[in-house]
């Protein structure tokens, strides 16, 4: 019920439906765009870009790091689903936040799991979390609604200001 008035109901929801009339008015729902960052080696591409497309909230852009070049038939697919594609450049086997926060184009980022199956609610819970916290950074707990002190980052949405501001030239992953 909750994901529903969130993303059906909610005030930015409703005022976008109003500013589609005038464009000169920015969409509210801009701020719920995410990026997600996939980056890693040795990562199964299939799992990965169908997990990313059957999201019930999609990302609006996807950079691709890791172990070579994406085809165009996997770029296709996510594009296909309108999301955004763009290439991560790394240094070495890192990816500084800073690199990620200066190249996305969205208001949150979210390093896509490459590790665990994800759910079709994953992105949509994470952005519930951040938007009812007003936090500019939200994860997934061991307990649902938990507080905690340490923050896993691979499972977590952070506010791209936060992300360049305080996580600068610490690496979003090492690679594999």
């Amino acid at each position: 019920l909750l994901r529903a008035l969130i993303e059906e109901h909610a005030t930015p929801v409703m005022l976008s439906a109003l500013t589609r009339r005038f464009p000169s008015m920015p969409n509210p729902l801009a701020g719920r765009r995410v990026t997600a960052v996939v980056v890693g080696d040795r990562l199964n591409r299939e799992v990965v870009i169908e997990s990313l497309v059957h999201q019930s909230h999609r990302p609006a852009e996807v950079l691709l790091g890791g172990d070579g070049e994406w085809s165009a038939a996997e770029r296709s697919a996510l594009e296909a689903a309108n999301i955004r594609v763009r290439a991560l450049e790394r240094d070495g086997d890192e990816v500084p936040w800073s690199r990620v926060g200066s190249v996305a184009d969205t208001e949150w980022l979210t390093v896509w799991p490459i590790d665990r199956p994800v759910g079709s609610c994953y992105l949509l819970d994470l952005l519930v979390g951040a938007g009812l916290s007003r936090a500019d950074l939200a994860a997934y707990g061991a307990q649902p609604l938990d507080h905690v002190d340490r923050v896993d980052l691979g499972s977590a949405i952070v506010r791209r200001s936060v992300a360049s501001a305080h996580l600068g030239s610490q690496p979003i992953v090492r690679a594999d």
